[in-house]
């Protein structure tokens, strides 16, 4: 019986996680739409930037909240308010009403992305458990970024701006039902376990752990490379490529998510070969290398004519590498960085399985924060910066920082001790 309940909850998680990644439908069209509704670049950047913004500024208050009141009723308010603003967003025609929508989608994705963390640590808690599910989220995403541009621009091209995001909004009205059944209340949870618990550490007190905020700014870092990106991948293909269907468009950015499905799918085997800090190194640097093929052709004065062999090529090639450095520099950050809070309340006191309960919520919050805190910034300083330097000398920029990142990394690993004895014993294929 708590076998078949551990699957359902793993089902309607993977599932909320998978809809609500949906919501980057827009991408393959939305810029062209709202240039012709007046809207400048850098508008368009400011209306990517306002869901993650509003992101980061509700998740520290979601996980003091599912702490207080578990999972549940955060879940259940947040998928609602998601619902509501996605519909909204689709019938509005101004910038200022995208901007609002946008802010309330932000506001709305914070309990329920932290909740679906929560509901799986707690849940799933045995050795290499959590980073089996973690791995398996990281594959619900990576195909809802696959899905969720050709299924914006294929039903905007059916029906109207509207059509995408009425259709997702009626997704998660399906899943709130769903998880209704599955989430904890915080009796539920407290009723789990009636051993005395050690005294509780505050969630600032996690960051004497050193692994900690040097992940979160990996997760920061990654999420806002392609933040900044997002936003001029269309225009940018159409200039490379031609006046290329919105079909295709929606492929060609749907298509790094292919790969880092793939190398996710890698990440336990090559941290059981390797170690943690080697497999972010190794993506961090395919990252970059992806980042700088943009740019290095024109800087270098290669003539490769528009919509050209030799410009498919370099394009599919990079959007498949930025991938697949994804996949291997994401994938272990959020376990890792549990890892990183369960040794720290061990070494207080509290069991393995009462540490990881403890230090869920804060730890998913903290995640959380960060991968927004990148996802608003890069669209931000993404569209700002196109309107003072191009495309490609933005990417070669973010190209380089990627490197240096990787770069601090290598110099520092002998100074810290990791502590990723989960990720090794998790198991190499994961399905």
């Amino acid at each position: 019986m708590l076998h078949d309940k551990r699957l359902y909850l793993l089902a309607a998680n993977l599932g909320c996680y998978f809809v609500n990644d949906l919501i980057h439908c827009k991408s393959a069209f939305f810029d062209t739409y709202a240039e012709e509704q007046g809207a400048s670049e850098s508008t368009v950047g400011i209306i990517y930037a306002a869901l993650p913004l509003f992101t980061f500024l509700g998740s520290w208050p979601a996980g003091k909240l599912i702490d207080a009141m578990g999972t549940a009723i955060p879940q259940a308010a947040g998928l609602c308010l998601l619902a509501a603003s996605s519909i909204g967003f689709g019938f509005s025609r101004s910038v200022p009403l995208w901007i609002l929508f946008r802010c309330l989608q932000g506001l709305a994705m914070a309990p329920v992305y932290t909740s679906i963390s929560c509901n799986l640590a707690n849940a799933f808690t045995g050795p290499g458990e959590f980073d089996r599910v973690n791995v398996m989220l990281e594959v619900a995403s990576n195909l809802a970024s696959v899905v969720a541009p050709i299924f914006g621009a294929t039903s905007y091209q059916l029906g109207a701006f509207a059509a995408p995001f009425v259709l997702t909004a009626a997704l998660q009205v399906v899943f709130l039902i769903l998880l209704s059944c599955s989430s904890s209340s915080k009796q539920d949870v407290e009723e789990e376990s009636e051993e005395e618990k050690p005294e509780a550490v505050s969630t600032c007190h996690y960051f004497s752990a050193a692994r900690i905020p040097v992940l979160a700014l990996v997760a920061c870092l990654v999420s806002g490379a392609w933040g900044a990106l997002e936003p001029a991948l269309a225009a940018h293909f159409r200039q490379s490529l031609g006046q290329i269907p919105k079909f295709q468009t929606g492929l060609l950015i749907a298509l790094p998510s292919v790969s880092a499905t793939l190398s996710a799918l890698f990440v336990p085997l090559l941290i059981r070969r390797t170690s943690t800090v080697a497999v972010i190194i190794a993506g961090l640097v395919m990252y970059g290398t992806s980042l700088l093929s943009f740019g290095l052709p024109h800087l270098l004065a290669v003539d490769w004519s528009t919509g050209t062999a030799g410009q498919w090529t370099l394009q599919l090639s990079a959007m498949l590498v930025l991938g697949a450095g994804w996949g291997l520099c994401w994938t272990p950050v959020l376990p890792s960085m549990m890892q990183a809070g369960i040794d720290l309340l061990v070494a207080r006191g509290f069991t393995e399985v009462a540490a990881l309960r403890a230090v869920s919520s804060r730890i998913s919050a903290v995640f959380e924060a960060a991968s927004a805190m990148g996802d608003a910034a890069g669209p931000s300083l993404g569209g700002f910066a196109l309107q003072e330097i191009s495309f490609v000398h933005k990417t070669c920029a973010i190209g380089t920082a990627f490197f240096a990142v990787a770069a601090a990394l290598l110099l520092s690993r002998g100074q810290r001790r990791e502590s990723s004895e989960n990720m090794k014993d998790g198991i190499a294929v994961v399905f």
